[in-house]
């Protein structure tokens, strides 16, 4: 776990409420192991509008370019990027 990611991870959850039109999807090369036990661990799992994704390490910068990871995308609810 990164200190940065459960920083941003609480303040998305102490905000949740204005998260409502908004699917927050964290994307990150974590193991699926580590992701099972780091999702509820987090209390994500509550949350209908916060998705946890994984991408292969391997794809990752293939797919999302050259980025810090865990990534974080913000979507409204017409499926546009913020």
């Amino acid at each position: 776990e990164c200190d940065h990611c459960v920083y941003v991870i609480t303040q998305i959850k102490e905000h949740a409420d204005q998260f409502q039109a908004i699917q927050v999807l964290l994307i990150t090369t974590a193991e699926h192991d580590t992701l099972k036990q780091f999702v509820p661990n987090q209390g994500l799992d509550r949350f209908d509008q916060i998705k946890v994704l994984r991408c292969d390490p391997n794809h990752y910068e293939e797919t999302f370019g050259n980025s810090v990871f865990p990534t974080f995308y913000l979507y409204n609810n017409s499926g546009q990027l913020l």
